[in-house]
């Protein structure tokens, strides 16, 4: 129900001034429509929630509102007669109703705001920054004052007021009126722009020097048929134009770290000559330094092309042919993109190192077998035995573990190959005794390495395979590192990075560096060793000798990091494709032909073959030598070698496998066998068979393998080196 007072209402005592005084409400609202509190701020609300529009005493005669505050029919702020200058807050605005001018207040001081001025005469009393429209001409004026010259300024006007120089030039400021230059020229015709020019022929014409600093100088995109050039013209006699680009110190003289300098020479004279020269400019440079430049491509007039780096040609795509031409016609060297083959057209091939025998290795492929392929062995005193020819594994020594198996493998090859060397260890990994090694060894005859001896680059490669993952080196020494027959030794390591996986390794070291001291052989002996270790006792492992040549002293064969291969079950490591050729680059493995190969082999070790006498049909071989019975209880009996052995071999032969066969008796088995030094050489070898009986002195005779003999190490002749 509604009240009426006929006098003041007082709301006493609030606690603060925030405290509410008066509340009103709407039946069934929740909330205040309207609330005062005691210090006079009213608060309003919808009624449905809490107020959120204010009306405050801010200040000494200042209301404020921390809300929207609209007047709908307006609002009546500070009026002035000329600018305002009363000291009133920031954001205050105040108008000049003399002079029709509004004004902010901004940083404690009045600012004016620009007018706009509709009329169709000059108004009176502007202000800079003012603008006029024109009503009755619809042109827009702006007004200029800086203190000395005051004017009205038509924006686009076409006039020509002010404007400098004849049609074409190109306006720029200077001071407070426009001035133009004959060489700075806009022709709108043709849409060219001339600098240093006013006759320009093209889209941009630079008559005179250009500098690009800091950025970029682009052609354009080039597009089907379009050609971008960069064209130097000159007509003086002799004469040449120049393109230069110089990069280098930002002051001083010398300025000129590198250039690219294209100078053709034209028509006659002493200037006939042209050069095309890339250059570059040391990095950092500075001072008289930075005019030394490193030349990387000259063009003489000669024909003559230099380049001091490297480079490349066509991209890695097909459809780039090059061709080098030489001085003869119609011979050049031809790179043939569509099989990607270097091709000689009227030219032959001079190389500067042997295209063939480059390998100084035999049997790198272990193609060549004459003996057994597979070997078991338990420790022993280090007995060699040579699965593939020219290569070798020993049984020097251990004191625990399974037998280990050293074979040729024929099922296991890299692509490329056909055989593989192997080594296997047993159910039991091997503890090695005092000086026990294993590793497969191979060694240079000291004639075929000695004339590089001075090569400060020698590159071993190899296709190596393993069960195992890691670390494991290959020795160098100049002799087998037993009976003191060496003195200088090296250890390279190499990774084997995937398991059960071929990889090929290359090792590159300098010989030279190894024989630059200690005994190095030359002749028939022994040149280098080269070993690939899988595994050594504690006395014979250590890093004296990594990456470096070093004086032969401890016998480190493996290095402190080499996994030790055979000390583990079940092991193995495959070796093929062995080379070792001049040079730091690894080229693809020589495959030389079987019969070359094998005669290699043979110059190091041979066995006559067991060829069964099928004509006589006794079951026994055919001849192996001849000779004749020199008592009645031996024999003498020459066997001749199918190439020159390295030296005189020494013999191994099972004598109940052999016979000496005559004319007048049946065959013996000759009791003993040996060889008359005397009476031999490296390519024919003297045999003596003795403990016979019954024999005609005198009679000739000839040597085979009996019916059933068992091949392996009958009768071998060896000239290994040791």
């Amino acid at each position: 129900m509604a009240r009426s007072f006929k006098s003041v209402v007082s709301i006493d005592d609030q606690a603060s001034a925030s405290s509410e005084a008066l509340r009103l409400k709407v039946t069934g609202e929740a909330n205040a429509r309207l609330s005062v509190d005691a210090g006079g701020k009213l608060t309003w609300g919808s009624g449905s929630a809490s107020g959120d529009a204010t009306l405050y005493r801010s200040a000494a005669n200042a209301l404020k509102t921390d809300d929207t505050f609209q007047a709908a029919l307006g609002v009546i702020t500070l009026t002035t007669d000329g600018a305002p200058s009363s000291s009133l807050a920031d954001g205050a605005v105040a108008v000049d109703t003399t002079n029709d001018s509004l004004y902010f207040r901004s940083s404690s001081n009045w600012q004016a705001i620009s007018n706009l001025i509709i009329s169709d005469g000059v108004p009176s009393g502007p202000v800079a920054g003012d603008l006029w429209f024109e009503s009755d001409t619809g042109r827009t004026f702006v007004y200029y004052a800086d203190g000395s010259s005051n004017q009205w300024i038509e924006i686009g006007s076409a006039s020509s007021s002010g404007v400098s120089g004849a049609a074409g030039k190109v306006q720029f400021s200077e001071g407070n009126t426009f001035a133009s230059d004959t060489l700075l020229h806009w022709d709108n015709t043709n849409n060219r722009l001339g600098v240093g020019t006013a006759s320009p022929s093209t889209t941009l014409h630079i008559g005179g020097d250009a500098t690009v600093g800091g950025g970029d100088l682009s052609l354009g995109t080039t597009t089907a048929g379009e050609t971008n050039n960069i064209v130097g013209v000159t007509t003086a006699s002799g004469g040449g134009s120049n393109l230069v680009l110089k990069g280098g110190d930002a002051t001083g003289t010398n300025q000129n770290g590198g250039y690219l300098a294209i100078k053709p020479g034209l028509g006659t004279g002493s200037g006939v000559s042209g050069d095309i020269l890339l250059q570059t400019g040391p990095a950092g440079a500075s001072g008289a330094t930075q005019n030394t430049a490193t030349t990387v491509l000259t063009c003489t007039s000669a024909g003559t092309v230099q380049i001091d780096g490297n480079v490349t040609l066509g991209v890695d795509d097909t459809g780039h042919d090059w061709k080098a031409f030489g001085a003869t016609s119609g011979s050049y060297a031809l790179w043939d993109e569509s099989d990607d083959a270097l091709r000689l057209v009227g030219a032959d091939l001079v190389p500067a190192s042997a295209l063939s025998n480059r390998n100084k290795i035999i049997n790198g492929d272990m193609r060549v077998s004459q003996r057994e392929q597979t070997y078991t062995t338990a420790t022993g005193g280090g007995t060699r035995y040579y699965p593939a020819d020219r290569f070798w594994t020993s049984n020097w020594t251990w004191s625990a573990g399974t037998d280990i198996t050293i074979s040729r493998d024929d099922a296991v090859y890299p692509t490329g190959f056909s055989q593989s060397y192997k080594v296997t260890s047993g159910g039991t990994g091997l503890t090695y005794s005092s000086g026990g090694n294993t590793g497969i060894n191979y060694s240079i005859e000291a004639q075929d390495l000695e004339p590089y001896y001075a090569e400060t680059a020698m590159t071993l490669s190899f296709w190596c395979r393993s069960t195992d993952t890691g670390i494991f080196n290959v020795l160098f020494a100049n002799g087998w590192w037993g009976a003191t027959r060496a003195d200088r030794g090296l250890t390279k390591e190499f990774t084997i990075s995937s398991a059960d996986t071929w990889e090929h390794k290359t090792i590159t070291f300098s010989l030279a560096a190894g024989t630059a001291a200690g005994t190095w052989k030359t002749g028939t002996d022994e040149g280098l060793v080269i070993s690939w270790m899988l595994g050594a006792n504690a006395n014979r492992t250590g890093d004296d000798y990594l990456d470096t040549w070093a004086t032969w002293s401890g016998y480190e064969v493996v290095t402190d990091s080499n996994i030790q291969l055979m000390t583990g079950a079940n092991s193995n490591f495959y070796l093929t494709g062995v080379q070792f050729e001049v040079g730091s680059n690894a080229t693809p493995f020589e495959h030389r032909d079987f019969g070359s190969e094998l005669a290699r082999c043979q110059r190091y070790f041979y066995e006559p073959a067991n060829t069964e006498d099928t004509e006589s049909g006794d079951g026994a071989s055919l001849s192996t030598g001849l000779g004749y019975n020199y008592s009645t209880t031996a024999g003498i009996c020459w066997v001749e070698m199918p190439v020159p052995m390295r030296a005189t071999p020494s013999i191994t032969s099972a004598v109940a496998e052999l016979e000496w066969a005559t004319v007048d008796a049946a065959a013996r088995n000759p009791g003993s066998l040996a060889i008359f030094g005397n009476l031999s050489n490296n390519k024919t070898i003297a045999l003596n068979l003795g403990s016979m009986t019954s024999l005609t002195s005198q009679m000739g005779g000839w040597l085979r393998y009996e019916e059933g003999a068992v091949a392996a190490a009958s009768l071998q002749f060896s000239a290994e080196l040791l």
